[in-house]
C-alpha cells in the first residue's frame, strides 16, 4: 500500500526547504509509474503542491516539478488536473521566465492529450502568440503543426477558434504602421510568413486562411497601401516572398526509369499541380 507514503510526501511538499520539496518532487515521480498510483495522488490533492512549486522561486525545484508532470501527462493525460494547466499557461505568458520555452513545448503536448482543458484556460491564446516571438523561433513550425493537426480533426478543431487564435499569425501583416513603433516587428514579420508558408502546405490550412475575411485576403489587401515608407515598401517584400514561397513548388517528379536510360513510364495525373491551382484560385478570388 503506497498511499501512506504518498501522504508523507505530500507533508514534505509544504516544508519550507526548497531541497525537501525538491527531493519530495523528484521520489514522487519515481513512485507513480502507472496510472493508478496518479491517480492516488490525484485524490489527494497533491497537485496543488505541484502547481505550487511550479511557481517557486528555486530553479531547481521548479524544473523536478516541471518533469513530474510531464510524467503525469505522458502517463494518464485523463487525469490532468485543470489546476496545473492553469500554472503551465501563466508561465508560458511570462517572457523572461528561464523556464518559459519548456512550458510552452509542455503546453503544446497538452493541446495535443487534453485540448479541452487548454481551451479552458485560454492556452490557445498563448500557443499562437509564441508562435510570432522571436525568442521560441526553434519550436515555432512544431506550433503551427499542432494548431493544423487540431484543426483537422473533427473532434479537437472546435477549440480553436480560427477567427481569433490564427488570425493573431497574420497581425504583423495586418497591424497599423506607425513610426518607432511594435519593436521587433521584422523578426516577428519573418516568423509570420513562415507561419503562412507551413499553413498553406496543407489542406487544411488552405480552408482556413481562405475561408475568413480576415485571413489570406487581409494578406492581399496590404499591397493596396501606398509604398512610400520604409516599412511599407518592406511589407510589400515580405508578403511577395511569402506568395513565392506557397507558389515555388517544383511540379516535376523525376522518373527512375529515365536515370537507366530506359523509356519513361506513363505518368499519373500530378497532385501537386492541383495544389498550386487551388492556391491560385485562393489569391485570385
Amino acid at each position: 500500500e503506497v498511499i501512506p507514503v504518498y501522504r508523507n510526501i505530500r507533508a514534505c511538499l509544504g516544508c519550507r526547504s526548497s531541497i525537501v520539496r525538491e527531493t519530495s518532487l523528484r521520489t514522487l515521480r519515481y513512485l507513480c509509474p502507472t496510472a493508478s498510483h496518479i491517480a492516488a495522488v490525484m485524490n489527494l490533492s497533491i497537485f496543488v503542491s505541484i502547481s505550487r512549486s511550479l511557481e517557486a522561486e528555486t530553479v531547481s525545484e521548479r524544473v523536478q516539478a516541471l518533469k513530474l508532470v510531464r510524467h503525469f501527462l505522458s502517463t494518464a493525460p485523463e487525469l490532468f488536473p485543470i489546476n496545473i494547466v492553469n500554472s503551465i499557461v501563466a508561465i508560458s505568458a511570462e517572457s523572461g521566465d528561464p523556464l518559459r520555452q519548456a512550458c510552452v513545448e509542455t503546453l503544446r503536448s497538452l493541446a495535443i492529450a487534453v485540448p479541452d482543458l487548454v481551451s479552458r484556460c485560454n492556452g490557445f491564446r498563448i500557443i499562437t502568440s509564441a508562435i510570432l516571438d522571436p525568442s521560441l523561433s526553434s519550436i515555432s513550425d512544431s506550433l503551427v503543426n499542432t494548431l493544423m493537426y487540431l484543426l483537422d480533426e473533427e473532434k479537437t478543431r472546435i477549440y480553436v477558434r480560427p477567427a481569433l487564435d490564427i488570425e493573431v499569425l497574420l497581425s504583423p501583416f495586418t497591424e497599423s504602421f506607425q513610426p518607432n513603433a511594435h519593436t521587433g516587428r521584422s523578426e516577428r514579420m519573418e516568423l509570420s510568413r513562415k507561419a503562412i508558408v507551413t499553413m498553406m502546405r496543407s489542406w487544411t490550412g488552405i480552408l482556413i486562411l481562405s475561408s475568413d475575411r480576415c485571413g489570406l485576403r487581409s494578406l492581399l489587401d496590404a499591397l493596396l497601401l501606398s509604398p512610400e515608407m520604409n516599412e511599407q515598401i518592406q511589407l510589400h517584400n515580405q508578403i511577395f516572398d511569402t506568395l513565392n514561397d506557397i507558389l515555388n513548388v517544383s511540379t516535376h517528379q523525376p522518373d527512375s526509369m529515365e536515370v537507366y536510360g530506359l523509356p519513361p513510364r506513363k505518368r499519373s495525373h500530378n497532385i501537386i499541380c492541383n495544389y498550386v491551382s487551388v492556391v491560385l484560385l485562393c489569391l485570385i478570388h
